[in-house]
């Protein structure tokens, strides 16, 4: 995870123009997302097929560290274009 002005670099380092960023509110994230991946995830960590299990363990880790952190990370949609 980078700074929103490092992708941009990184972005244009690789032959892009960065036409747009929009950072998605934490709400759009628990409201519309993780209230609803959570339960299902939690259902899932306990699946006979050792990869769905990882999935599931992987997603429950993912929401966990994301409302522990705060405001220092979030989710950034970036909008490019090649040059």
């Amino acid at each position: 995870m980078k700074p929103t002005s490092e992708n941009n670099r990184l972005a244009e380092l690789a032959g892009y123009r960065v036409l747009g960023t929009h950072t998605l509110p934490r709400a759009a994230w628990i409201d519309d997302y993780y209230e609803v991946l959570e339960p299902r995830a939690t259902t899932l960590a306990s699946h006979q097929d050792a990869a769905v299990r990882a999935l599931a363990q992987e997603t429950l880790k993912e929401i966990e560290v994301f409302e522990t952190a705060g405001d220092s990370y979030g989710y950034v949609l970036y909008l490019l274009q090649r040059s």
